[in-house]
C-alpha cells in the first residue's frame, strides 16, 4: 500500500523535527562537557570554554540562529545546576553571546559596518565581564594605581580579545561550512 503524499510530507517534516532535536541534544551535550571539564581541569579552562563555543557555532550553522539561542538558554540553565554559573559566567557572559551577536550582525550587515558592530558588542561584553570580576581578578592596590587609565586598559583588551576571537569564528565558520556542504553533496 502505498502512502499519499500528504502522509508522505508529514513524514519528512516529522523526520526534520525529530533531526533538529537529535542535533540539539547533542550540541547541548557537547556545550555542558566542555563547560563542566572547564571546571575539572583549571589550566585549560579558557580552551574548552572556547571549544564549547564552537560547538555552539556548529549549532548555529546546523540549526540556525534560533536553534542556537535555544542551546545556550538550556546550556546556561544545566550549569546552573553543576557546576554552578558563576564558574563559567565568562561563557555565559561573553563567549556564547558574542557568538550569537555576530551571527546577528552578520546577517543584516556586511564588511566593515558588521566587523565594527561585532567588535563594540565584543568589547561591551567584555567590559561587562571585567566589571563584574573585576574586584576579584584585580588587588585593590592595583587597581588604584591604574584607576585613571584602568577602564582604558579594559576596553583595549577588550578590542583586542574580540578581534581575535572574531577571526578563530570566521576561519572555523568558513571550514565548518565547507565540511557540511560536502557531507551533503549528494553522491554520483
Amino acid at each position: 500500500m502505498k502512502k499519499s503524499p500528504p502522509d508522505r510530507e508529514k513524514y519528512e517534516l516529522a523526520r526534520r523535527r525529530t533531526e533538529e532535536v537529535a542535533w540539539g541534544g547533542l550540541f547541548t551535550a557537547l556545550c555542558w562537557l566542555f563547560l563542566m571539564a572547564a571546571v575539572w581541569l583549571p589550566t585549560m579552562s579558557l580552551s574548552l570554554r572556547i571549544l564549547a563555543a564552537f560547538a555552539l557555532l556548529a549549532a548555529e550553522l546546523r540549526l540556525g540562529q534560533r536553534g542556537a539561542l535555544l542551546i545556550y538558554l538550556s546550556t546556561t540553565l544545566l550549569t546552573l545546576i553543576y557546576p554552578g554559573i558563576l564558574l563559567n559566567l565568562p561563557w555565559t557572559l561573553y563567549f556564547a553571546p558574542y557568538l550569537l551577536l555576530a551571527f546577528f550582525f552578520s546577517r543584516f550587515f556586511s564588511g566593515t559596518t558588521g566587523i565594527l558592530l561585532r567588535l563594540a558588542a565584543g568589547t561591551g561584553l567584555f567590559s561587562a565581564l571585567a566589571g563584574f570580576y573585576g574586584p576579584t581578578l584585580f588587588p585593590a592596590s592595583l587597581r588604584a594605581r591604574l584607576q585613571p587609565n584602568f577602564w582604558l586598559i579594559v576596553i583595549a583588551l577588550g578590542l583586542l580579545g574580540s578581534a581575535v576571537y572574531d577571526a578563530l569564528l570566521a576561519y572555523l565558520s568558513a571550514f565548518y561550512r565547507s565540511r557540511l556542504a560536502q557531507s551533503t553533496k549528494p553522491e554520483q
